[in-house]
């Protein structure tokens, strides 16, 4: 073999060197990508999953808000109810007072004049 079919062969062999490291760095390209892209995805999966966890997080805000507020309102009723009792109490014992006192009175009246000797009943 002489030297330029030896040097020949050496650079044959450095091109299929060369050329596998080309092939492995191409495939390598190719998985970064292909990671590169996935990563993308999963952020923007992540992304989804938060937007999703707020807009829940609101959700229960409002429905907090919503069952205080209608809580407040039945508290509000419930005391407006016992109010509006405790004031038909204090009428009907208004109106029992007043009656006892027409009745006392006219007992007093009534024992007065008997003690004048006026018969009043019967």
């Amino acid at each position: 073999m002489e030297a330029h079919e030896i040097r020949i062969a050496q650079i044959e062999k450095r091109q299929d060197r060369l050329d596998d490291a080309l092939e492995r760095l191409a495939d390598d390209m190719h998985k970064l990508a292909m990671a590169t892209a996935q990563q993308a995805e999963d952020r923007a999966a992540i992304k989804r999953a938060f937007a999703e966890l707020e807009s829940t997080r609101k959700d229960v805000a409002e429905m907090k808000e919503s069952l205080r507020a209608a809580e407040e309102r039945r508290l509000t009723s419930v005391i407006s109810e016992q109010a509006k009792e405790i004031d038909d109490v204090r009428t009907r014992k208004r109106a029992l007072a007043w009656e006892l006192s027409r009745l006392a009175i006219v007992a007093v009246g009534a024992a007065v004049l008997a003690h004048f000797g006026v018969k009043v009943f019967g």
